[in-house]
């Protein structure tokens, strides 16, 4: 979702290093969405010399980071409209050793007025994206009833390159193909997965997931120049090689998240605001190296590469950042072989020039293809 603590070329002589600070400038939320895993949402919100002894403190580091994100989040934030403001005026009048960029997560709702001339004025240095669950039925029955209080359009025609956030709710997941080829339709790429934190135990989800995904499938093969949403656009590749591929995120590394009090957490999935009955000092001693992050249980699984976790829900599900919440699995399963299908399809169609990848990616995803359909042979 972030791009934490990821290299990227730069030059060819040296690797660009990004790091992530989150502020939670606020708990509050004008909004109750069905699935939201903040369960803890007070008043709160953090003041402004909070977030400036943050920043002073972060910007200033000689971490070996050349680029920082500068994440404001929620709660909504937009209900501190203000506070963003003069945060970002300190950001941007003031020099420092790293590369700042500036972005938020928004419900939409709020983006109008002086919030929308704001941020087009600043569309360069500022971005926003946006969380829209689908079809207009689908986001109200999980965002109470918010879809006609956004301007979607906003969004697209300043940040076209910005992914929109899909989240999909065991009462809209019969809706998810339909959502998906919906937002497309509208101009967004899709950032989409199933809630985190909501109960996927019910056997049913399994049919009503792989009906969805095969509708998915069929649309992405009849139009390839379209990006797949994320959920079936996981780097299939990854299941060719026996090395794991344990880091999904840069939690306890590229990554801090301030609450609103001014305290420092490995993402803002271990925050109090997340979770009500996390230990600090417990926290801070969790130890994110990659040996600890490796789920030894999932170790003879052939999809481990490409099978999403995350940290702080893996500690508030199993109490441990590396043990995965198993209810998920043979949801990743399907999406797994969904997406086998579709390159399987669209190399059998397209050139690796339509397609847009090399030759040696194309032998990489076939050798991936191959592996899963011998493992779905063996029904394992």
């Amino acid at each position: 979702m972030i791009g934490l603590g990821v290299l990227q070329p730069y030059r060819q002589e040296r690797f660009i290093m990004k790091k992530t600070i989150m502020l939670t400038i606020t708990e509050k939320c004008n909004l109750a969405c069905t699935y939201c895993y903040e369960q803890n949402k007070t008043l709160k919100t953090m003041n402004y010399e909070t977030a400036i002894e943050i920043l002073d403190k972060e910007l200033n580091l000689d971490d070996g980071y050349d680029e920082c994100e500068i994440q404001f989040f929620g709660g909504e934030p937009f209900l501190e409209f203000s506070l963003i403001q003069k945060v970002c005026e300190y950001i941007w009048n003031n020099n420092w050793n790293k590369k700042i960029r500036c972005f938020t997560t928004t419900n939409g709702t709020l983006v109008h007025n002086e919030v929308k001339k704001w941020l087009l004025e600043n569309k360069n240095r500022f971005t926003c994206g946006l969380s829209l669950d689908g079809l207009p039925e689908a986001h109200n029955l999980n965002r109470n009833n918010s879809f006609e209080k956004i301007d979607y359009k906003f969004f697209i025609n300043t940040w076209e390159k910005q992914y929109v956030k899909m989240t999909i709710s065991p009462e809209t997941l019969c809706m998810m193909a339909d959502g998906v080829i919906y937002l497309h339709k509208l101009g967004f790429d899709i950032d989409n997965n199933l809630a985190y934190g909501v109960n996927w135990t019910d056997e049913k989800y399994l049919d009503i997931l792989e009906n969805e995904l095969s509708k998915l499938t069929e649309y992405y093969i009849e139009n390839p120049k379209i990006q797949p949403c994320r959920m079936l656009n996981l780097h299939l590749e990854n299941i060719a090689t026996n090395t794991k591929i344990p880091r999904w995120c840069g939690a306890g590394k590229g990554l801090k998240s301030y609450d609103v009090n001014g305290r420092v957490y490995p993402c803002q999935m271990f925050t109090p605001l997340s979770n009500s009955k996390v230990n600090y000092d417990e926290i801070l001693k969790i130890d994110f190296d990659d040996k600890n992050t490796i789920d030894s249980d999932c170790n003879s699984c052939p999809i481990y590469n490409v099978c999403p976790t995350c940290y702080g829900h893996n500690y508030s599900a199993t109490g441990s950042i590396s043990k995965r919440d198993k209810n998920l699995c043979k949801l990743t399963q399907i999406s797994t072989k969904a997406i086998a299908y579709l390159w399987f399809k669209k190399l059998s169609k397209y050139t690796r020039e339509e397609l847009n990848i090399t030759d040696a990616k194309a032998v990489l995803l076939l050798e991936a293809i191959e592996k899963i359909m011998e493992w779905d042979e063996k029904g394992e």
